[in-house]
């Protein structure tokens, strides 16, 4: 896991991650583009240029990554490697049923190139055209878990009793693991992304914890429980930008993540520093332009694309996944770990990625770090959050969402009333506070 986290900055955002749900097809022959009028996804032969009908989607996990490099080249074809298979393709697991287990999605794993994997962020956009009746059985199921979350590497804690702040390494957010370096998508009241943020710390925040009987900390009996993002934030808006400040790449290469290269230019969005962002904002990871054109030629780059997709998927999750209670306005699912999350009964089908429930008892430096907590010594609020925006927090049971059923999911034209669901469910959240928070420090919570 270590070594993993170690090789994420060095790596391409677009190359999918262990644990990671992606859109992906069994082996064929060509190339996948979109059609210019129909903006819809096709196979089309190399040699002849004919084409071959709508790709065969299906829905999987990412199990393992190729030992081998991946270059922007193989987001095109497949490049003339001499190893074998399964150290030059990724491995892939059919996503199980709602009723399967891991043991029957591993039944039906391919080692598969880069060219034939897209995000599943895209799942609308690769699925124009395609009747509803003709989606693989496996497409449903990973759609029913886009509401969860699950967190990566737990390092540290700080706080003041009896609040608590858990930092981690990432976090797994429905589709897409997010890690430290990252720039990630995040939207606004009108579901438009409008800044990229890239994260420097993540938190886990407890609070009002008690004690259970025996003196141990109990995590479960905190009144409220957030997950926050923090990071320095950049718009390709100058008229967003704060004070029209350039971000200057020739002062420090190499200084925005990999995600966030071939884009016109980036701006500052507040001064130098750091700004908090709840995960209810967050689309997933900012992929370079080079990938996105690659995915949607002939259209241009733009962070928007996915957005609909993703804010869809999300509305109906939190309305079919039974594990979300719903009725009490949660929208949201806390997995122990990666593979609870997912639903998925088993863990081996992970390969040398951490997927147990993670036990900080077992853990000699985070008991000890929450230890501190407890006794007063550690008493830092956490890297650039604010208590005083606790009121502005918002709560579950204050939030009203438009019903976004199973026949209204799977329509074959994919109106644009899925969007219009997803701006209702924004609308309902947004506050005025967090329209100003282009100082940093400011917070915007969102309880589980």
């Amino acid at each position: 896991m270590n070594a993993m986290l170690d090789n994420i900055p060095k790596q391409f955002s677009f190359i999918p991650r262990v644990g990671e749900v992606v859109l992906w097809c069994r082996e064929f022959k060509g190339e996948i583009a979109i059609n210019a009028q129909t903006s819809e996804s096709r196979v089309r032969d190399n040699t002849s240029g004919r084409d071959l009908g709508h790709p065969k989607w299906l829905a999987g996990i990412i199990t393992q990554v190729p030992a081998e490099e991946v270059s922007l080249e193989d987001l095109l074809r497949e490049t003339t490697k001499p190893d074998a298979e399964s150290v030059s393709h990724f491995r892939v697991e059919c996503f199980p049923a709602s009723n399967g287990s891991a043991e029957e999605s591993s039944k039906q794993y391919s080692y598969v190139p880069m060219h034939q994997i897209r995000p599943m962020c895209f799942w609308k956009e690769a699925l124009v055209g395609i009747p509803n009746r003709e989606w693989h059985p496996s497409i449903r199921p990973a759609l029913n878990v886009t509401a969860t979350m699950s967190a990566v590497e737990p390092y540290g804690a700080t706080g003041a009793w009896p609040n608590c702040n858990i930092h981690c390494k990432g976090i797994f957010v429905g589709f897409e693991a997010l890690f430290l370096g990252d720039a990630v998508r995040f939207t606004t009241i009108d579901t438009t992304v409008w800044g990229v943020m890239v994260l420097r710390d993540l938190q886990v925040q407890f609070k009002e914890l008690t004690l259970a009987e025996d003196g141990e900390v109990d995590p479960t009996s905190a009144r409220t429980c957030y997950i926050v993002l923090l990071g320095e934030v950049y718009t390709l808006d100058p008229q967003r930008s704060y004070k029209g400040m350039e971000v200057n790449l020739n002062e420090v290469p190499g200084s925005l993540p990999s995600g966030m290269r071939g884009y016109n230019k980036w701006y500052h969005m507040c001064e130098p520093g750091t700004m908090v962002k709840n995960y209810d904002w967050v689309v997933g990871r900012c992929f370079e332009a080079e990938a996105m054109r690659s995915w949607f030629t002939p259209s241009t780059a733009d962070l928007n694309t996915g957005v609909s997709s993703v804010q869809t998927a999300r509305i109906y999750s939190a309305q079919n996944d039974e594990r979300i209670d719903n009725r009490r306005g949660h929208k949201w699912y806390w997995g122990s770990y990666r593979t609870d999350s997912l639903d998925i009964e088993e863990s081996e089908i992970f390969d040398g990625f951490e997927v147990r429930e993670y036990n900080p008892d077992g853990d000699p430096e985070m008991l000890g770090s929450i230890v501190r907590v407890i006794n007063g010594v550690d008493d830092k609020a956490g890297k650039g959050t604010s208590e005083e925006s606790g009121p502005d927090a918002r709560r579950e049971d204050e939030v009203t969402e438009d019903e976004v059923t199973e026949d209204e999911l799977i329509e074959d034209e994919l109106k644009e009333d899925d969007t219009d669901s997803a701006e209702d469910e924004v609308n309902a959240g947004m506050t005025a506070s967090s329209l100003e928070c282009l100082r940093p420090p400011s917070s915007l919570f969102v309880s589980l």
